[in-house]
């Protein structure tokens, strides 16, 4: 195997975690591992999130909140057909939603969670079809 990661300080004993950890602690929550191993799996990322198991999301965690008003129509047109497609009707409830949610940049994992309510298994798809037509019109428009 792999030899161990030298820690810093060569006394073997842990290093003092960084400060950046202290404050994200509170989100994770189960992490007792040594400051430097909690480290190197932020670096890798997709250790992170165990929600993401069973499906490779190939979104970011949040919308970018720099969509041109030039975009917004066309993003709300996209998002009352997706709605309309996936519940078989419009819902206004739904579509402002979406649309306020992506204009305000928020977190896509909040609107999956939203979206699993209403579509089930459906709103992984629903989500990366949503997140796909918003990062084009945020390149076309960038």
């Amino acid at each position: 195997g792999l030899p161990p990661p030298p820690l810093p300080g060569g006394a073997g004993g842990l290093p003092p975690p960084p400060v950046a950890i202290a404050a994200e602690s509170g989100k994770r929550g189960r992490s007792n591992l040594p400051a430097w191993m909690t480290q190197q799996q932020q670096a890798g990322g997709d250790l992170e999130e165990p929600a993401a198991k069973k499906a490779k999301t190939s979104y970011p965690t949040n919308f970018p909140s720099t969509l041109a008003p030039s975009t917004h129509s066309v993003l709300r047109d996209f998002l009352t057909n997706q709605v309309k497609e996936s519940l078989g009707e419009e819902e206004p409830t739904l579509i402002d939603f979406l649309y306020n949610h992506i204009l305000q940049g928020k977190a896509t994992s909040e609107l999956l969670q939203e979206l699993q309510v209403v579509l089930e298994e459906e709103s992984e798809g629903f989500l990366q079809a949503v997140w796909t037509k918003v990062d084009e019109l945020a390149k076309a428009t960038a």
